[in-house]
């Protein structure tokens, strides 16, 4: 039997449990949590409290957070700050840094948030990574050296970092590559590696409208993907080059009609 079946009790909600608790035992610094969950605040909230990490969960939606907030009522007293926010641009993310981030929240404000904080975090979470036209994450993956995509759920959970791979921090090779229940990515087809220039914009121009699936490498034999991420469908779009990039994969490239550098090479 299927594990993320319902008979299971799965539930799309903790589908970034494995993931989130392993980086919690593998990173130091503060946490922040960009929208309150069952089961992530309380996992976040204990886990900080006994490694004496300072961790803070934010939430714009009044009446969820009270219903989290209640879980904690009749808790010990914890360290952990559960924050209500009507508007998540409003926290003051100045001058601080952050070993951890949770980005979980309403759909129009992940990427928002994810390219706010980037620079400011060892390692970003973000959950539903599956869904990365719904959420815009195809604009947050360049900003980042890594990513990582843990797809044993039919949810997906995505970690991005400029300090270090997250796979292998979080020692998920043998799991991904052996585990029949991991969801595979169909074979690409008719790919084309094309040499680029890191940091650098250029324009793509298709033959007709459609998305494209587009990765950035580190060598030229498929190693070592950066990032890589599906395009909302385009005619011509200007595609930035993500700094540690050295090679550029299109799917499909049949529907490459030109390549063109508009700056930076």
């Amino acid at each position: 039997m299927d594990p993320r079946s319902e008979e299971w009790g799965y539930d799309p909600q903790f589908t970034h449990m494995p993931i989130l608790s392993v980086m919690l035992n593998k990173t130091i610094g503060d946490v922040i949590e960009f929208g309150c969950g069952f089961y992530s605040t309380p996992l976040i909230a204990y886990n900080c409290e006994v490694m004496n990490r300072k961790s803070e969960s934010y939430e714009r939606d009044l009446s969820w957070f009270h219903k989290i907030d209640e879980r904690f009522k009749n808790a010990p007293k914890l360290k952990h700050s559960m924050i209500y926010i009507d508007d998540y641009e409003k926290i003051d993310l100045e001058n601080r840094k952050f070993g951890l981030v949770f980005i979980d929240q309403e759909l129009e404000t992940r990427t928002l948030i994810g390219k706010k904080i980037s620079d400011k975090a060892d390692f970003i979470i973000i959950h539903d990574s599956e869904a990365e036209l719904a959420f815009k994450y195809n604009e947050l993956y360049p900003l980042f050296k890594w990513q990582y995509q843990f797809k044993f759920f039919h949810n997906w959970t995505c970690v991005l970092s400029n300090k270090e791979d997250p796979k292998k921090l979080l020692g998920l090779d043998s799991f991904d590559k052996n585990n029949p229940l991991v969801i595979k990515q169909p074979e690409k087809k008719n790919p084309t590696m094309v040499k680029v220039v890191g940091g650098s914009t250029i324009n793509i121009t298709l033959s007709k409208i459609i998305a494209i699936e587009v990765s950035f490498y580190w060598r030229e034999d498929d190693a070592d993907c950066i990032c890589k991420y599906w395009t909302e469908p385009f005619k011509t779009k200007e595609i930035n080059i993500p700094k540690h990039a050295k090679y550029m994969n299109l799917v499909p490239s049949t529907e490459i009609e030109r390549i063109e550098n508009v700056q930076g090479s």
